[in-house]
């Protein structure tokens, strides 16, 4: 196998993180089935793949890896069991899919992997990027992540701006001396392959919208369009107040699918949230006892909820948690948020990853339909409800001025600056 230039990087790369992010046909999964033969082979141990879909693992994933193994003789994989055998040393490489209607990105713990490789990883959840560095730390194991850039979500927050060394698409070198010096992401185009035709590259550069033509052969992140918050403010842990002048909570009821709760504090009319949960498969018993810890924890005055499950509403209210109902997904506390947010009274604690991710991926339909998408959008939602229940006045004056406050915002950069403005928040930490 000959290499193109940033899967050579790659390869010779010894950082304990490589997230390569490349254009379609760009030599992502090839890359990562030798980059995790490599590393069975080495040693006999576990490993592990992740994959964000059913789908996407067998049409793409599995597919290529498996044809790989056939040619090159490196085992053989027992479907019934989603497993790998390493034909040299008896090494076991787990296949996991992310998208359990039930366990979701847990069905990857309990597997102490030595080395993971996560395909199409922007695809995936901050919990699941968790989880897989997790499972490969146990043993100072590595991680690889192949993906296309898709959103300015974890990966590009988390990852991206982190690293220590980035290789980008002109194939110049930068260096974060501030990052994380055992992380390296590559970014790169779909022309790196030399199969891949620059008569199609042109031609799609031509008839697709930028931004989508940025993700799928530019190896670009850009910001979703039709975003329901254009101004998302993330703040440090510790510049968040010690105590509030108001504490409410916001509940987005589930069953099979996720239930959220949101915590806010209030003070001096500014506003923060300083608590998260999402999670499936809950009863009400169960979500009222995570909601009763929020209560005490952060002394929440009243829950605001979902009120299409009074039922539930009830639930709480007779088990003494005060609670109404106020929709979070309504044109009111979409407004109510947005206006915070833009005001620069809302901030969102940066270690609440799962929010984040959430809010910057909210969006309207492309049919310029008046209701957002019904898609991870429970902590949105929950956030929706909590803050029509402050009481603050909404002409709050002041706004919180601090570099350690980060904002994502939408704007529409043309294809050419496009990478060039979505590097701009890192790019003062970024030296040659």
């Amino acid at each position: 196998m000959k290499f193109h230039r940033f899967q050579a990087e790659a390869w010779l790369s010894d950082a304990q993180v490589i997230a390569m992010i490349g254009g379609g046909s760009a030599g992502k999964t090839t890359f990562g089935s030798f980059w995790m033969m490599r590393e069975a082979e080495a040693v006999e141990d576990e490993y592990l793949i992740t994959v964000e879909t059913k789908n996407i693992a067998n049409q793409s994933t599995l597919p290529r890896f498996l044809k790989l193994s056939e040619e090159l003789g490196w085992g053989s994989y027992l479907s019934g069991k989603s497993e790998f055998r390493v034909r040299k040393n008896g090494s076991v490489i787990y296949v996991r899919t992310l998208d359990h209607p039930r366990l979701k990105e847990k069905v990857i713990e309990g597997i102490p992997a030595r080395a993971v490789w996560m395909d199409e990883a922007g695809l995936s959840t901050s919990k699941a990027w968790k989880l897989a560095r997790a499972r490969g730390t146990m043993k100072a194991g590595r991680l690889l992540l192949t993906t296309k850039a898709y959103l300015t979500n974890w990966l590009y927050q988390d990852l991206v701006r982190k690293a220590g060394r980035i290789m980008l698409p002109d194939g110049s070198f930068r260096l974060n001396p501030d990052g994380f010096q055992n992380y390296f992401a590559l970014c790169f185009t779909s022309l790196e392959n030399p199969k891949f035709s620059r008569a199609e590259y042109d031609k799609a550069m031509k008839e697709m919208d930028p931004a989508d033509f940025a993700v799928h052969f530019g190896g670009q992140f850009v910001v979703l369009r039709g975003r329901v918050y254009q101004i998302v403010r993330t703040i440090p842990r510790e510049k968040i107040p010690a105590a509030f002048d108001d504490v409410v909570g916001g509940v987005d009821w589930g069953s099979t699918n996720p239930a959220a709760l949101t915590v806010l504090g209030v003070k001096d009319g500014l506003t923060y949230q300083v608590a998260e949960f999402e999670q499936s498969y809950l009863g009400i018993d169960e979500l009222f006892e995570i909601a009763k810890d929020f209560t005490a924890q952060w002394r929440v005055r009243k829950w605001f909820a979902d009120p299409s499950e009074p039922t539930n509403i009830k639930y709480f209210n007779d088990h003494a948690l005060e609670c109404e109902g106020a929709d979070g997904s309504s044109g009111y506390a979409i407004s109510r948020v947005r206006g915070r947010m833009t005001a620069g009274r809302l901030f969102i604690a940066e270690d609440l990853k799962a929010s984040i991710d959430y809010l910057e991926s909210y969006h309207y339909p492309d049919d310029g339909g008046s209701k957002p998408v019904k898609k991870d959008d429970h902590l949105p939602n929950s956030l929706g409800s909590a803050v029509t229940g402050i009481e603050s006045p909404e002409a709050a004056s002041g706004t919180l001025n601090d570099d350690s406050v980060r904002e994502s915002m939408t704007n529409s950069p043309t294809r050419e600056t496009r990478w060039q403005n979505i590097i701009e928040r890192p790019r003062s930490l970024l030296r040659r």
